[in-house]
């Protein structure tokens, strides 16, 4: 995944390529795309989220983009918007810090065709399926409250296995929200889930001063089902085989399985996702 985030005087360029094509650039659009659109806004979302049930200690906090187009909307971690290219020095690789997130993902609503395509790349492969983009039964309350400078409603709805509660508001008329969230009247300004668990605030809004252009080609991904992408994410976390099979890193059989209890005892501690995959 590759990014070049460009500011020049007033003007943004950003152009995000996920291998091979999935692009935010300002400028003409590029002919023969699958999904194309000009994003307009941009909501900036903290995650705090604590990926280890049994231990309330162990909680993670990042910051988070959902752009927004007439049509498309694209919300992934900031750390998915940079350079992610594994740096080789002398015997040693690694990813640079800023590009190190525990949301490997980019979630792509497409809002004309009431589909939601979420993507992620596993080792050297890319992946992506579809579900409905309007999935959600929310329940819409006559409770309201101040959130920031906000005036928002509370909406409830039970999914992935959980119950969460959304504040949204009608001052800002789009239907949109982190992640998959998606259907209320206005945008959410608030998320958490009953138990405390995930949690995403509001931190900025804007309107872009230069629409950037979004382009996506669907058939540069192999299409799986949600399950098949879970057991190939679930498999390289517990031995990513591509940075341990690195032929400029050498390892001895000891260090190698050193490496691969590590990563299953982190693959186990986050044991907390956001939607429960059966």
């Amino acid at each position: 995944m590759i990014l070049l985030l460009l500011i020049k005087e007033k003007m943004l360029k950003l152009i995000i390529t996920i291998a091979p094509l999935l692009i935010f650039s300002s400028g003409n659009l590029i002919a023969q795309k699958k999904l194309q659109d000009k994003f307009r806004y941009r909501a900036t979302y903290q995650i705090t989220a604590q990926l280890d049930s049994l231990d309330k200690e162990f909680i993670v906090k990042e910051e988070s983009h959902l752009f927004i187009g007439n049509k498309i909307s694209s919300f992934s971690s900031k750390a998915m918007l940079v350079d992610r290219t594994i740096k080789t020095h002398k015997n040693v690789a690694s990813t640079p810090r800023n590009a190190i997130t525990e949301f490997p993902f980019i979630i792509i609503k497409n809002k004309e065709k009431d589909i939601l395509y979420y993507l992620q790349k596993i080792g050297n492969n890319d992946f992506m399926y579809e579900e409905l983009l309007n999935q959600f039964d929310w329940e819409i309350l006559e409770e309201y409250k101040q959130i920031g400078k906000y005036n928002c409603q509370k909406g409830t709805v039970n999914w992935g296995g959980r119950t969460f509660i959304a504040w949204f508001t009608l001052e800002l008329s789009l239907t949109e929200g982190p992640h998959k969230f998606y259907g209320l009247p206005g945008i959410i300004v608030y998320l958490h889930d009953s138990k405390g668990h995930y949690k995403y605030e509001l931190t900025a809004f804007e309107k872009l001063a230069e629409p950037l252009v979004f382009q996506l080609n669907l058939k540069d991904y192999l299409k799986v089902s949600k399950v098949k992408l879970k057991k190939e994410s679930d498999s390289y976390f517990l031995f990513p085989n591509a940075y341990l099979n690195n032929p400029n890193v050498k390892m001895s059989p000891k260090v190698r399985n050193t490496y691969k209890k590590v990563f299953k005892e982190r693959f186990e501690q986050r044991n907390n996702p956001i939607e429960f995959i059966k």
